[in-house]
């Protein structure tokens, strides 16, 4: 009858709605937003800022409008199983690479010659990825790596980072 149709037009509608407004923004609430301005030059490609000072990330359209923020962990002072400094590379660059939720490390563990998990990974320079992690410590823990949730993981590199977007990976210390 026209009543089941006309709902199933609303119900349609709905949830397309609900896709295109729940893909076009992410926003996790624990993160402060004035961190990031809500707008920054337009450069005509997708932006991801890491901010190892604050452990948070930003996601910028090619228009330059924030439209995702988020927590993150980079890479950690130094790392006893490889005897070396882990700090995420510092700096911009280019993602070159993507991968689905069956992305893993070629590398870590060492001991197991590689295997962890990293879903949803973004390589954007040599072996530095962002990428998923259900531990995202409020604290620089990895092997240099940016780990965001799954759940960011998966809506950054399916809505915004794509091979030629860039990364933008703020220093550590501030400049004294």
């Amino acid at each position: 009858n026209r009543s089941d149709v006309q709902n199933l037009t609303i119900a349609n509608l709905t949830d397309k709605l609900t896709t295109f407004f729940s893909a076009s923004t992410f926003n996790e609430e624990t993160v402060n937003s004035d961190l990031f301005p809500p707008t920054r030059p337009a450069l005509g490609r997708n932006i991801f800022i890491f901010n190892p000072q604050e452990f948070a990330w930003a996601v910028y359209d090619k228009n330059g409008q924030r439209v995702g923020i988020g927590e993150a962990s980079g890479g950690k002072d130094f790392c006893s199983d490889i005897n070396k400094e882990c700090r995420t590379v510092e700096g911009e660059y280019t993602v070159f690479r993507t991968e689905d939720k069956d992305c893993t490390s070629k590398t870590f563990p060492i001991d197991e010659g590689g295997g962890a998990p990293m879903p949803h990974c973004m390589f954007f320079y040599k072996g530095y990825a962002i990428h998923g992690s259900s531990h995202v410590p409020n604290q620089n823990k990895s092997h240099g790596c940016i780990r965001v949730s799954k759940t960011a993981a998966e809506w950054i590199n399916k809505n915004y980072m794509a091979t030629g977007s860039t990364v933008i990976v703020k220093p550590y210390e501030d400049n004294v």
